[in-house]
């Protein structure tokens, strides 16, 4: 859908592409996103921990709030639409999850690869 993959782009795009011109200050109060500008940035995993932290609102409490009000309405197959929506914001949790363990993970095998392979030993070489 469409929304997963703004939530998508979101989550992997970097601070360089972020579009922050359509924010703009409350004329009654001059410096209420003044310093948005200045020094905000967020890191990989931040974005992604929102991302993720927003996929989990959606799944358990976003899409079933829409299908209520959408029954209430009588709107009809209103379970396949819910049903679709839940597995694809599951399917990219799923996926950016990994990410995330990607990204933390890379630094504890990066300072244990070394040690690993320090020592060589050939199993072939030992005596019985």
């Amino acid at each position: 859908t469409l929304f997963r993959s703004c939530l998508e782009y979101l989550s992997t795009k970097s601070d360089g592409d972020m579009d922050i011109s359509h924010l703009s200050g409350d004329v009654s109060s001059p410096d209420l996103f003044g310093s948005i500008h200045e020094d905000f940035s967020i890191t990989p995993e931040q974005k992604l921990l929102i991302v993720l932290s927003n996929c989990r609102h959606l799944e358990r409490h976003t899409f079933l709030n829409i299908a209520e009000h959408f029954e209430k309405h009588n709107f009809q197959a209103i379970e396949k639409i819910t049903q679709v929506s839940v597995d694809s914001v599951k399917d990219l949790d799923a996926r950016l999850f990994e990410m995330y363990i990607e990204i933390k993970a890379d630094p504890i095998v990066g300072s244990l690869e070394p040690g690993i392979y320090a020592g060589y030993f050939d199993w072939r070489d030992r005596k019985s």
